[in-house]
């Protein structure tokens, strides 16, 4: 399903991460993660707990990743009330979207965290390209990871 996913975006890259080791998929999902969390300004205590791990090299944790799913719930579910009064016609589309944004930014550091690198990686970054729709900004930070990571 990931590779698919991926394959709609940029069949190049998923070539890019199939081709990667596992220490290139991580920096390439660390990566992803930053520009999505920089371009959304998304800041909590427990997207940082995220970071930390990545940085540190410790994936898997299921308690960090249900806390992080939690996260991401509470997001996803004030995007799609926000999404009804879109439709509704009571606030701005930009205000939708700021909010569809942070969703999937807080995703891409939950995804980031899987114990599997090619999954970490491919699905942090779907998700990054859908909190930023900069898919040349993010090809870049990707690219430039996976390549200073050698």
């Amino acid at each position: 399903m990931t590779k698919k996913r991926m394959e709609l975006i940029d069949k190049a890259l998923v070539v890019r991460l199939e081709r990667a080791s596992s220490s290139q998929l991580r920096a390439a999902a660390l990566a992803a993660c930053r520009l999505a969390l920089e371009r959304t300004s998304l800041t909590d205590p427990i997207i940082e707990e995220g970071l930390k791990a990545l940085t540190a090299g410790d994936y898997g944790d299921p308690l960090l990743r249900s806390k992080l799913e939690s996260l991401v719930n509470a997001l996803d579910e004030i995007q799609w009330d926000l999404q009804d009064l879109l439709e509704e016609g009571r606030i701005d589309r930009a205000t939708y979207e700021a909010a569809f944004n942070r969703a999937r930014a807080a995703n891409a550091v939950y995804a980031a965290l899987d114990s599997d690198a090619f999954e970490a990686a491919a699905d942090s970054i779907y998700e990054a390209y859908h909190a930023t729709d900069d898919l040349a900004g993010l090809t870049g930070v990707v690219v430039a990871a996976l390549d200073q990571d050698r």
